[in-house]
């Protein structure tokens, strides 16, 4: 049984929707230009399963195949947003990053807010989830089940 059809098993088994899970991916997804991977990574999103790559600009990200795969979201890695707060160039480049992404309609995470100041410009910039030490350290399970259902 292929990967796709293990994890949708999986899903199956334990009554869990398809579209509530998550599946993050690394970009050597994307750099490797694999195209069993990139068919798994279809058959996936056919089933339902979100997809969202991992720590975007800490490697090498292309973004001419970025959105040949079926992403829905990226998660911007927190070197490049900190790089970003003083660097000018690097603030318009994820503004840049963020305005494809909404026109393509792959949701935005910036990982590693710990300011109210960072957490204003990615508002402002127009990112759709922000994630960090700023909110909240990492939480258990039984934790996180008090702010949402787990």
């Amino acid at each position: 049984m292929k990967f796709p059809d293990t994890v949708k098993s999986v899903a199956e088994q334990h009554g869990i929707d398809t579209n509530s899970i998550v599946l993050e991916l690394t970009e050597t997804i994307i750099l490797d230009g694999n195209k069993s991977a990139q068919s798994q990574l279809k058959k996936l999103s056919e089933y339902g399963f979100r997809l969202s790559l991992d720590d975007f600009g800490s490697g090498y990200s292309s973004l001419n195949s970025f959105f040949d795969l079926p992403l829905n979201q990226i998660k911007v890695d927190k070197s490049i947003a900190w790089r970003s707060v003083d660097n000018p160039t690097t603030y318009e480049y994820l503004k840049f990053i963020t305005q494809l992404c909404k026109e393509h309609s792959v949701d935005i995470v910036i990982e590693g807010i710990e300011s109210a100041d960072m957490q204003r410009k990615f508002t402002e910039m127009g990112v759709s989830y922000l994630q960090g030490y700023w909110f909240s350290k990492p939480l258990t399970i039984a934790s996180a089940s008090q702010y949402t259902q787990v």
